[in-house]
């Protein structure tokens, strides 16, 4: 498997390897691809781009699903600092990583730090989107 993940990264553009590779992919497989995304976006574009705290974030995501909580809160809090510092704490993704990271900190027994997080998370979304927003309804 990790051959194939590696031949999609090297050609992006190619949608029937990427298509063949996710189709054959097994649990747990997201999580290779995407360290793999993290880490060529790293390398090609820094660490403050956009493109790579999303990818981060994405990454932080599979890591709470398939229930590798430290290694979440570890890139999830790594993505989060470089959102507050680069995006600002009312940018629609910092907001989407607190989420995130607020659910990994509920899940290893963090729970003050998880609901600090939800809470300014909501309170954010409810200002710059309004009460009713699929957003802030979440």
């Amino acid at each position: 498997m990790s051959t194939m993940l590696h031949l999609v990264n090297k050609s992006p553009t190619e949608r029937n390897s990427l298509d063949s590779c996710l189709r054959l992919a097994q649990a747990g497989s997201s999580v290779l691809l995407l360290e793999d995304v993290v880490k060529r976006k790293r390398e090609q574009l820094g660490a403050s781009h956009r493109q790579t705290m999303r990818a981060m974030a994405s990454l932080a995501t599979a890591y709470n699903l398939a229930k590798r909580f430290d290694d979440a809160i570890k890139v999830g809090e790594e993505a989060h600092q470089l959102q507050l510092e680069y995006l600002g704490g009312d940018d629609p993704l910092t907001l989407q990583t607190e989420t995130v990271l607020a659910n990994a900190y509920s899940f290893v027994g963090r729970i003050d730090d998880s609901i600090r997080l939800h809470q300014r998370a909501l309170a954010a979304k409810t200002e710059k989107l309004g009460p009713s927003h699929v957003s802030t309804l979440e």
